[in-house]
């Protein structure tokens, strides 16, 4: 697929602010107490802790985690330099096995659904603490405080393994590692909605901790929560979203704080939009993420004339799936998946598009395993700027093998 022709097409998308979609509040089941047995009637025992999970009269706990294995080719282009110290850009080809993911988390809640919790670990390059928070929920309002991922959009608000390509992608690297939207911070946020069931009407709103830059080595960002005690360093953030039926459509705005350099911090606008759709028919369903963030940069094209404007980036993301089977948990399937995603760093610079086009197919059982295969491309155009730190030449492609369990 030629980049022009991808970039063009898909810089409307983009540029409208076709969005993602927060995920929606999680549903609060209420546990229902055992009737009274009648004189002479025996009562029953109840039914022993299901694997990981256990039911006791103060609530239900249960232990999760998964595991994700991969093994890759990649065809990319690394900079050396000759003896006269002159960099020089050549292809390399590289295999790599390894373990992107290994998690472990407990969740709990009451009895009666008012009250849950939740802490995960990723303990691939030691434990490191991913998710801890506490969430209130009556049907109508409630709020949660911890440790999650900023209910902005949709395709970062899905889990890893919900998701059928390999990994989230180069826009997410983009956006997450190097713009600083979405991802995981501290924060509290508040939500009403219509019904706890997962349709109609929601909105969330909240503040997160934002970050500060302290240092880099080479296309590493090493940054650290900030401190002080004043609103400077909280990013805001809003999220609404409508669901109907097997369709759900979001909005979301972020005022984030954004880290431009080593010890500076400042605040940049970030709005997006989005459709999901998770649907069957005659045996076979089909999964659909359209998404599209429009917001403010720092990054810039050196050669670009300086101003006191912050660069405005726009991105769209496309995913759908089809899949055969997997109609209930443990059921087996066979899901064909595409991705097509741009990125445009800066609408006042021409020729500076990146994007990444990736199919695939997962087979497995559902919502439990799947072995993938997939094969994915980069691109990026001639001005794309030096200043996001993706190398010389950031091109690449890359053909994978992933296999993935979850408990």
């Amino acid at each position: 697929m030629h980049l022009g022709a991808v970039s063009r097409t898909l810089k409307c998308l983009a540029l409208a602010g076709i969005v993602g979609g927060l995920a929606a509040v999680p549903r609060a089941a209420r546990a229902e107490p055992d009737p009274k047995p009648k004189k002479n009637e025996k009562s029953k025992k109840k039914p022993k802790a299901d694997g990981a999970s256990l039911s006791t009269k103060f609530g239900d706990a249960e232990v999760s985690g998964r595991v994700i294995a991969r093994a890759e080719l990649m065809r990319h282009y690394e900079t050396e330099f000759d003896t006269a110290g002159v960099p020089r850009e050549h292809e390399v080809t590289s295999f790599d096995v390894s373990v992107p993911s290994a998690r472990l988390g407990a969740r709990y809640r009451s009895p009666t659904g008012l009250v849950s919790a939740e802490v995960d670990l990723e303990l691939t390059d030691g434990p490191e603490l991913r998710d801890a928070w506490i969430r209130v929920m009556t049907d109508h309002v409630g709020g949660r405080a911890g440790q999650f991922k900023v209910p902005f959009s949709a395709v970062e608000m899905e889990s890893r393994l919900t998701l059928p390509m390999a990994s989230r992608g180069l826009v997410h690297d983009i956006l997450v590692d190097r713009l600083e939207v979405a991802g995981r911070r501290p924060g509290l946020t508040v939500t009403a909605r219509q019904s706890k069931k997962k349709r109609g009407w929601s909105v969330t709103a909240g503040s997160f901790q934002g970050s500060v830059l302290v240092g880099q080595d080479g296309t590493d960002r090493d940054t650290e929560l900030l401190s002080e005690e004043s609103l400077g360093t909280q990013s805001f953030v809003a999220r609404a979203e409508y669901a109907f039926r097997a369709l759900t459509l979001g909005a979301g705005w972020e005022q984030r704080v954004g880290t431009p350099a080593v010890g500076e911090s400042e605040r940049y606008f970030t709005a997006g939009v989005d459709a999901v759709l998770d649907t069957s028919f005659r045996g076979r369903g089909l999964r659909l993420w359209v998404e599209g963030i429009l917001g403010d940069s720092w990054l810039e094209h050196t050669r670009k004339p300086t101003d006191d404007e912050n660069a405005v980036f726009a991105t769209g993301r496309l995913i759908a799936a089809v899949r055969f089977g997997g109609g209930a948990k443990l059921e087996p399937y066979l899901e064909p998946y595409g991705a097509v995603s741009v990125f445009e760093p800066d609408t006042a610079v021409a020729y500076d598009f990146a994007a990444e086009e990736a199919i695939g197919v997962n087979v497995g059982l559902w919502k439990v395993g799947r072995v993938g295969l997939e094969g994915a491309f980069q691109q990026f155009e001639r001005n794309f700027p030096r200043a996001y730190d993706l190398g010389a030449n950031p091109d690449r492609w890359n053909l994978l093998v992933q296999a993935a369990a979850e408990f």
